[in-house]
């Protein structure tokens, strides 16, 4: 009922106040089949996310840096992906993403404001709503480089997300944007890697296509 009485208590407050709610998600949706992968062990960096909209930022790197690895390695990107700090070797690559927006938030949906102002909000939660918007806005690159340093691909990406929540969805309660990180951290990686592959992992990088 908390998404409830939040989606209320927005409601009963001017339409223009903006009343919402961060989500702060890093998990990922289970990985597809990559479209290109290189033969190359890859080392992922520390995470960097310089939104200065997000508070605690560091914890959010933390968290992201292992589920990061975890999505690139399961996808067979690379044949394994080790987490930085550690000892590439020559012919290593080293993955550095790096988030500048990273915007996640729960509003509540327009059409149930009606029926929470006249007090049918019982009926509404029984039929399931919609009752929230979940809104991501996401931008963010990949830079790979070799264990010297040198840059071998470059890519950036924006993506943007709408979609409604209903009572019963499961993004009610574990609502976290997955699908809209999941598929800008796809489209870096499968624009990046397609870049290592063309050049032979050798070349000078491509500029990025982007999401």
């Amino acid at each position: 009922m908390g998404r409830l009485r939040l989606a209320l208590a927005c409601a009963l407050l001017s339409t223009s106040s903006g009343c919402s709610v961060a989500l702060l998600g890093a998990s990922f949706e289970p990985p597809r089949a990559a479209p290109v992968s290189v033969s190359r062990v890859a080392w992922l960096a520390p995470v960097q996310v310089t939104d200065a909209q997000i508070a605690d930022r560091n914890d959010l790197e933390r968290t992201l840096a292992p589920l990061i690895a975890t999505y690139t390695q399961d996808a067979k990107y690379f044949p394994r992906v080790n987490l930085l700090p550690g000892h590439p070797a020559d012919g290593d690559v080293v993955l550095h993403f790096e988030f500048d927006q990273y915007q996640l938030q729960r509003q509540p949906h327009p059409a149930a404001l009606p029926f929470f102002l006249f007090g049918l909000y019982g009926p509404y939660w029984a039929f399931g709503g919609p009752v929230d918007r979940d809104v991501a806005m996401l931008s963010g690159g990949l830079r790979i480089e070799d264990s010297a340093g040198n840059a071998l691909a470059d890519s950036r990406g924006h993506f943007e997300d709408t979609h409604d929540v209903s009572v019963y969805s499961m993004d009610h309660e574990f609502g976290n944007s997955m699908k809209a990180r999941t598929d800008l951290v796809r489209a870096l990686l499968d624009d990046a890697v397609g870049q290592l592959a063309r050049t032979g992992a050798t070349g000078a990088p491509t500029p990025g296509s982007g999401a």
